[in-house]
């Protein structure tokens, strides 16, 4: 019991990480227009130092959807349209942070 236990936080631990540091992937295929590859990368390369925060919104979000499915599954439509916009929110102000700091260095130089 002890070796199935250790097993499943072996996968879970390991798959939470990875998902919270591909958080970014599709909105950067959609924005930037790269490839998959690509957009692996780079989402590796934007959610660096912002894994717990994508952790904590995650967890937030898992019970605003079971909240709104509580409420007879009517209000599973807002919960995701503002599970959504909440995400797309923090690739937009992470990408501009990622991006302030080079047009700083532009400037000054």
């Amino acid at each position: 019991m002890a070796l199935v236990v250790l097993g499943c936080f072996a996968l879970l631990i390991p798959g939470i990480i990875i998902a919270c540091r591909l958080a970014f992937v599709t909105y950067i295929i959609m924005d930037k227009k790269l490839d998959p590859i690509e957009a692996v990368e780079l989402s590796w390369k934007l959610t660096r130092g912002h894994a717990w925060t994508i952790f904590l919104m995650g967890l937030v979000s898992f019970f605003i959807f079971i909240l709104g499915m509580c409420l007879l599954f009517v209000g599973v439509f807002p919960a995701m349209i503002w599970i959504s916009s909440s995400f797309a929110t923090l690739y937009q102000s992470v990408l501009l942070e990622k991006e302030q700091p080079a047009v700083a260095e532009q400037t000054a130089a």
